[in-house]
This record gives structure tokens, sequence and C-alpha cells, in this order.
């Protein structure tokens, strides 16, 4: 994991970029964020977001426990 922010790192600084920002899976990200918490002057300039599979699925599970009891899956159904 940790050559993978290294690498990602210096690819951003080969494009004069600042910031690394990267795009993880919910797993890779849980692997990646305490890594850059114990590291935080080697990694100050990460940005790690999840991918927006999983930001969807919680948005709709969210979105499912709100809709809960109000009846409409029986309208759908």
């Amino acid at each position: 994991m940790r050559e993978i922010l290294q690498r990602c790192e210096k690819a951003t600084s080969e494009v004069g970029q600042t910031y690394t920002i990267i795009t993880f899976d919910l797993g890779v990200t849980m692997k990646a964020m305490p890594i850059i918490w114990n590291f935080p002057d080697l990694y100050r300039n990460h940005i790690v977001l999840i991918g927006s599979f999983h930001t969807i699925m919680n948005y709709l599970n969210m979105l499912g426990h709100k809709m809960a009891g109000s009846g409409y899956t029986e309208i759908l159904i």
C-alpha cells in the first residue's frame, strides 16, 4: 500500500501538482487511511476519496431506511 501511495505521489509531482488525489474502493481506502494517519508528515499532500460505487450504495441504503414502512414497496408491486 505504501508503494502505491509513493508511486501516485511521484506521478503527481511529475505533472507539477501539489496534492495527490487518489480514489480507492472502500476496502483499499480502509487500508490506506491508517498508513496516512500514522505518517502524517510523509503523506500530508495525499487526498484519498472513496469511489462513487460505495458512496451511491450508502446513499441508497440510507434512502431505504427512510422509506421503510412508508408503503412505497407496496405501490411498486
